[in-house]
């Protein structure tokens, strides 16, 4: 928790009068440095914004270490004290809030509170940068060194660096502890411990061999403890700043602390701090004139006791009772002298360890004693080495003559002390800026006897100054000419900085103009500020965040910010500052291309054919709405994906077109071509398939355009044509085969006839004849049957009249039917149709309708349709008997046969499905059903001209539309749309 301030130890070395100079050092040690500037007390002095985020607040929760007096703990009382609660106080008075505070059980545990939201603040903290990432840190209110604690026998130090290979304690989670891990990992044993008072036992018990922690609350547990075997052996090089911490999400709740904070008088923090951490000092002091009148009194009585000796020679008998008297009292002098002797060893290890350098000098300029640090500063290995053995050397032949100045002379003048800047001179010749700080000390008679000073090397701070000059060039030179502006605010939200282009883009004269305004007046809305800062508590710092700032005349400014906090050397949050950059022209820029897209994406979905884009990594940049609709998908779900994401797509398909994708882009030909895509309607379709690549304005390839265009129709279309073109052939030859095939087949069916009759017994001619030749007609019958000759002459007849029936449908075909067309109902023409095929049976036939299942699915408001009842009934029959002829060979199949018969009733038509569980067939079948003489029945069972006709009757008769769909062991369906023309009014 606790970091020391920088600091070193030296060697002891009996120099006469030299304690006063350590007392003036250990004073100047414990010296806390108060830098805050007074703020003048007001009425109120939070902001409406901190005023009502308290009020939002049900309580403030602090949370403090209850054992790190005096600063902080639980006293007697069981209440919240040490200088922490004075303060803590006087913030619940001057904001008018109470807070609750509650002991936490370790630091380790106050540390998570606070992490994990669970508490407000802590009241005494030292700034680190892993706090800093959730707690914001006030101006610290007290400077407290780091020392080391060893038992008093142990060896002499110079610091840490001489601990190397010990074991040395340090609380664990203090920032001790962080400094020692970070700057001696390596040197030593680093032992972390529960607490303060741990640390000190296990030091004074021998556990560890030295304790790292902050004078004050040492101290205080060394008293309370009564360790009285332990000293501080050496400072170290850090100092810790307590400052109150408030978790970073609570930024108004931070402020109102830091103005209470600084509202506090100068008068009254001195009284805490003298209340709680100086009257040490005060004891020092004390001590110190306790020590002057102890070396009077030890004066005196010598110089008493030398007169008395010297009159006992010669009084010995007579003075007896007063020799006895003196001898007691120089008894008691010489135990004052052992006293002035321990405390000249005290307080001469506090010279010489000291971090700066000290020197005391004659009234006459000539140098009588330094310390090593001085020694070290001008190139010595030690004090003696410096002196070079002479009594009286000037301290003026170390001072350059650029820099030289007659130090008495100058005392003379400001007796009570002096402080001058000067170039000193080391051992090699080279010069180093200084600091010294000399006052004179005064004899018994009150004149000048020497003078004392400490001596500080600036030459670090002098090159930092340097590097910060030419740091602030360089930053203000990138102030003045940054083209965005610039701005900074302090913790009230007030501009202490802005960048020339700042007011130029706000129509303003100059910076002067805006400097001490509240940032909120150039927010067209304020809140948002709020809003803003708030994610700044939060985050750290905002990028790109899109505001609306308001220039002189009132009007608005688009600007994106870039905003962090400013903090000063030891963290602390000074305020806000970031740039603001005119995004007006990219704003109306990119409204104009968002309007040039939202065109050209309606224009794109005008189209009715699939449209899709992709960037050169194959992904997709966008599609038009026939595309969403088509695949079924939303433009905001595949944007950025490939064809490799589309799971509506087999994996083998998808794995194809991104090879295809990749070459189109890298620069192949367009793609063009037909193939069947499966789309969201759960049909596969026909498509036309094309793909090309586009190139940028600077030549470099941009990505693909594909388009996708449906041409199932359109295929359909082209079946329907050559179907037709087929009819019209058929149409055409059917006049002729007539024609050529009637005559002899007449001549063959009566030939056939004639046999028949002349064999016949039943006509008295025959029987005449065979008498007359000698023969029996029953045995001429007998014969035939026996050589199979009256089948021989039955097949003829039935091939006669099959070839007929043949002819007959060719002859219907190829001419107008005289069918007249009435208004039916189409309902009753399918159940026509079932009722015809019910009563087809026949042992030959290898199905038998009345086992098939019929299913009817009547649309009951299908109006009637104008067209040929017979012609209609004819293809609805042969469509019913291939479905029943086709479902007896679907083999062992638990689910009966079933017809589905449905009517429904389109915009424009009536359609009729017929479908049948059968075995299906293959697409190559399905293709070929409507084209004439085709037939998948065994040879003699079909003519192949049923569906042929069928198809002539829906599109050329009534033109309507018959289709089919089929796959191999999911059964057939076929649909007939016959227009409703006129008759359904």
């Amino acid at each position: 928790m606790m970091q020391s301030r920088p600091g070193g130890a030296m060697p002891a070395r009996n120099h006469g009068r030299a304690w006063c100079l350590g007392v003036r050092c250990l004073a100047w040690g414990l010296a806390v440095l108060l830098g805050l500037a007074a703020v003048a007390h007001a009425a109120d002095i939070m902001s409406p914004e901190e005023r009502a985020a308290l009020a939002e607040l049900k309580q403030i929760r602090l949370v403090y270490d209850w054992k790190y007096p005096p600063f902080e703990f639980l006293g007697e009382d069981g209440r919240f004290s040490g200088l922490a609660a004075d303060f803590i106080k006087e913030i619940e008075n001057s904001l008018g809030v109470a807070i609750r505070a509650e002991a936490e059980r370790d630091w380790p545990a106050l540390l998570e509170s606070l992490k994990e939201r669970r508490a407000d603040m802590a009241p005494a903290m030292a700034y680190t940068a892993e706090r800093a990432q959730y707690l914001l840190f006030t101006d610290p209110y007290v400077h407290l060194p780091t020392v080391v604690f060893t038992q008093k026998h142990f060896k002499h130090i110079d610091g840490l660096a001489d601990l190397r290979g010990l074991r040395v304690g340090v609380v664990n989670g203090y920032v001790s502890h962080a400094f020692l891990k970070s700057n001696y990992p390596d040197t030593f044993t680093i032992v972390p411990v529960n607490n303060i008072q741990e640390g000190l036992r296990q030091t004074a018990f021998g556990d560890l061999d030295a304790f790292v922690e902050n004078v004050g609350v040492a101290s205080y547990y060394i008293e309370q403890e009564g360790l009285r075997n332990l000293r501080v052996a050496a400072t170290t090089e850090h100092e810790t700043a307590l400052s109150m911490a408030v978790r970073s999400d609570r930024p108004l709740l931070f402020s109102a602390i830091q103005k209470a904070l600084a509202n506090i008088p100068q008068e009254r923090r001195r009284a805490l701090l003298d209340k709680w951490v100086h009257p040490q000092e005060r004891q020092i002091r004390t001590l110190t004139w306790l020590l002057y009148a102890a070396i009077g009194l030890l004066s005196v009585t010598v110089a008493l006791l030398g007169v008395l000796l010297y009159r006992s020679l010669a009084l010995r008998r007579a003075y007896q009772n007063k020799a006895q008297e003196l001898a007691a009292e120089l008894e008691r002098s010489l135990t004052f002298q052992q006293a002035l002797r321990a405390s000249e060893e005290k307080y001469r290890a506090i010279f010489d360890h000291a971090p700066i350098g000290i020197f005391r000098c004659t009234y006459g300029d000539g140098l009588q004693e330094v310390n090593a640090a001085l020694a070290r500063m001008h190139g010595f290995s030690s004090p003696e080495a410096m002196l070079g053995g002479l009594e009286h050397l000037p301290l003026n032949s170390y001072l350059r003559p650029q820099g030289s100045r007659d130090i008495r002379s100058a005392l003379a003048v400001s007796p009570q002390g002096l402080r001058l800047e000067a170039l000193l001179g080391r051992r090699d010749g080279q010069a180093f800026p200084a600091i010294i700080n000399a006052s004179l000390q005064y004899d018994a008679a009150g004149e000048p006897a020497s003078i004392n000073g400490l001596v500080e090397d600036v030459a670090e701070r002098r090159q930092a100054e340097e590097a910060l000059r030419e740091s602030e060039a360089r930053y203000r030179s990138v102030i003045e000419n940054i083209q965005d502006m610039y701005y900074r605010t302090d913790r009230e939200g007030r501009l202490v900085m802005l960048s020339p282009s700042t007011p130029r883009q706000l129509g303003y004269d100059s910076v002067d103009e805006l400097l001490g305004r509240p940032a909120a007046d150039f927010w067209m809305e304020p809140d948002k500020r709020h809003a803003l800062l708030e994610r700044i508590a939060v985050e750290g710092r905002v990028l790109d965040y899109e505001v609306t700032l308001k220039d002189k005349s009132g009007g608005p400014v688009l600007v994106s910010t870039t905003s962090a906090y400013y903090r000063d050397g030891e963290g602390r949050v000074l305020g806000v500052e970031g740039i603001f950059r005119d995004i007006t022209g990219r704003k109306q820029l990119e409204m104009q291309l968002a309007d040039q897209l939202a065109f050209q994406q309606a224009l794109l979905d005008t189209i009715p054919y699939a449209v899709f884009y992709k960037g050169t990594d194959c992904r997709f940049l966008g599609f038009n709405k026939a595309y969403e609709d088509w695949f079924g998908v939303r433009r905001q779900d595949l944007i950025g994906k490939t064809v490799l994401d589309l799971d509506y797509l087999p994996a083998e398909d998808r794995a194809a077109y991104q090879a295809e994708d990749e070459a189109v882009i890298a620069g192949a030909e367009p793609v063009h071509k037909e193939m069947s895509i499966p789309l969201a309607d759960g049909a596969v379709h026909q498509t036309l398939y094309s793909v090309t690549g586009f190139r940028l304005s600077g030549g470099a390839s941009g990505g693909l355009i594909g388009v996708i265009v449906d041409i199932t129709e359109h295929k359909k279309m082209q079946e329907l044509m050559i179907q037709t073109e087929k009819m019209m052939s058929v149409g055409g030859l059917a006049a002729g085969m007539a024609h050529e095939l009637n005559n002899p087949l007449g001549i063959i069916l009566q030939s056939v006839q004639n046999m028949e009759r002349r064999l016949s017994p039943a006509l008295p001619g025959n029987l005449e004849v065979a008498r007359r030749l000698g023969l029996e007609m029953d045995s001429i019958a007998a014969y035939m049957r026996a050589r199979n000759i009256d089948e021989y002459l039955r097949g003829i007849q039935e091939a006669g009249d099959r070839a007929a029936r043949i002819i007959r449908t060719m002859l219907d075909f190829s001419r107008s039917s005289q069918s007249l067309r009435a208004s039916c109902n189409v309902n009753a023409l399918l159940d026509m149709a079932v009722d015809l095929a019910a009563n087809d049976y026949d042992l030959k036939k290898r199905y038998d309708f009345k086992g098939i299942r019929i299913e009817r699915d009547y649309d009951p408001t299908l109006p009637p349709v104008e067209c040929m009842e017979t012609e209609i009934v004819q293809v609805l029959l042969n469509i019913i008997k291939n479905a029943a002829q086709a479902m007896a060979d679907r083999g062992q199949r638990p689910d009966p046969p079933t017809l589905r018969l449905i009517t429904r009733h389109d915009p424009d038509a009536a359609r009729i499905e017929i479908r049948d569980n059968g075995p299906g067939m293959d697409e190559a079948t399905r293709r070929r059903v409507f084209e004439p003489f085709f037939t998948t029945k065994p040879q003699g069972e079909g003519t192949g001209l049923g569906l042929s006709v069928g198809f002539f009757i829906i599109a050329q008769k009534h033109k309507g539309r018959i289709s089919v769909a089929s796959r191999l062991g999911q059964g057939t369906a076929f649909a007939v749309e016959i227009p409703l023309g006129d008759a359904q009014t």
